[in-house]
């Protein structure tokens, strides 16, 4: 069992005049596999597939997608055989199907990938890959391995790279894609492509350098981008051109270099449809959906970064108010101990003993202290300013008239016992 998780299309051409050959690529992988693993893989595998001038991607990715999750249901069964690869790339008119597949490999990952031709059903290629896959470095890598190993070594995977893309960071690309030679002056066409605004500028010092010869021609002109100020750019792909001077008829290799930093070095010409008129890879909307995958993972990233930190810093305040409270429960408690420390100083025991079998009410100074049952003791803590006549009054019986005992209680010092009984 197999499930499909990434399916793309990209064209396959031999040469640049011959006729084009399409090829679907999709991606499986073994169940634990994360989402975004598989999707990164397969982003990065078309990429690196496409790099090679003999691969173009085409625009039916969305609708093949489309079809697999409609008609067959491979998402949610995860059945994928051959045969029904071979049918499915009819379907969409690839001569060829990429199969990759993911499985993990102790502490990292094994990547398996094959070339199924759709007609004759052979494997025309096939390779292997172990990779980390712990940084987006490791997924590039990986992909232009086994890219490599595809499709070989004579068709130089690096090229396009090398010679007509000038990687300023790693959020941002610009390309070159074509030089127009034929009127009185040479008009290349650049492609800028960011994941997040920008602010750019190309220098008016900007050149062409022969490379025979090292003639240089110098530019004249530049549109659609500051070369004074800088020009603001939203994320996407921004398409400028800049004028030189007339190349020769018969140059063959340039440099286009920027001083301020940017440069497209061995560029190869040819002449192609018309005298003087050369036409590179437009690999923009590639760079720019890598670009774009790469800025959502460090945004997600970033954002996990964001929660953890609000996380450890909602528990650094609770921890503080725990402190907090803790901390104020302990004045509390020492202001309450203080409190009573002073009530007790500033304070004498008044001591009753009830002989009676009936409870009695005790009455100083006009305030009940309380009531004692019969033959108990009561002690009542008071303090040192209250004092006067103390009246015992009988509780139960008499009701009309209470038996009252009445004694006088002095001005007493603090934390002396003063002790009363009834009479006998």
């Amino acid at each position: 069992m197999r499930r499909l998780f990434v399916i793309l299309l990209f064209s396959l051409s031999l040469t640049a005049l011959a006729q084009q050959q399409k090829v679907a690529v999709y991606v499986t992988a073994v169940d634990g596999i994360e989402e975004a693993t598989k999707q990164i893989v397969g982003t990065e595998l078309v990429t690196a597939l496409v790099a090679n001038p003999a691969y173009d991607a085409v625009e039916r990715t969305a609708d093949f997608l489309n079809t697999i999750q409609k008609e067959h249901g491979y998402q949610r069964s995860g059945n994928v055989d051959d045969q029904q690869i071979r049918n499915l790339g009819k379907q969409f008119g690839a001569s060829l199907v990429c199969v990759a597949n993911i499985m993990p490999f102790q502490n990292a990952y094994y990547i398996q990938a094959r070339l199924l031709n759709v007609e004759t059903a052979s494997v025309e290629a096939a390779a292997r890959e172990t990779s980390s896959l712990s940084s987006i470095d490791d997924f590039v890598s990986a992909a232009e391995s086994l890219a490599s190993k595809l499709v070989g070594k004579q068709a130089d995977l690096q090229k396009y790279g090398n010679e007509y893309s000038s990687v300023l960071y790693s959020e941002e690309d610009c390309i070159l894609t074509s030089i127009d030679n034929t009127g009185r002056s040479a008009v290349a066409t650049f492609k800028y492509i960011t994941a997040r605004p920008q602010q750019i500028k190309m220098s008016p010092n900007v050149y062409i350098i022969d490379n025979k010869t090292g003639d240089t021609f110098r530019a004249l002109e530049v549109s659609g981008i500051g070369s004074a100020n800088f020009t603001y750019a939203n994320a996407g792909i921004l398409t400028f051109t800049v004028t030189f001077e007339k190349l020769p008829n018969n140059i063959s290799s340039i440099d286009i270099i920027e001083p301020r930093g940017w440069s497209w070095t061995k560029i190869t010409l040819k002449p192609y449809d018309r005298a003087n008129y050369f036409v590179f890879r437009d690999n923009s909307k590639n760079i720019y959906n890598n670009l774009a995958q790469k800025e959502q993972i460090a945004a997600e990233r970033a954002r996990a970064q964001e929660q953890r930190q609000r996380e450890e810093q909602a528990e650094r305040a609770a921890q503080q108010q725990a402190m907090q409270d803790n901390l104020q429960n302990g004045l509390d408690r020492l202001g309450e101990a203080i409190r009573g420390y002073q009530q007790v100083k500033n304070s004498y025991v008044l001591e009753i003993h009830n002989t009676k079998n009936y409870p009695i009410k005790v009455v100083l100074d006009g305030r009940i202290l309380g009531i004692i049952n019969a033959y108990k003791t009561e002690e009542f803590l008071l303090d040192i300013n209250l004092y006067g006549k103390l009246q015992l009054i009988q509780q139960s019986g008499y009701l009309f008239s209470p038996t009252t005992y009445t004694r006088q209680v002095p001005k007493q010092n603090a934390q002396t016992r003063l002790i009363y009984s009834t009479p006998n």
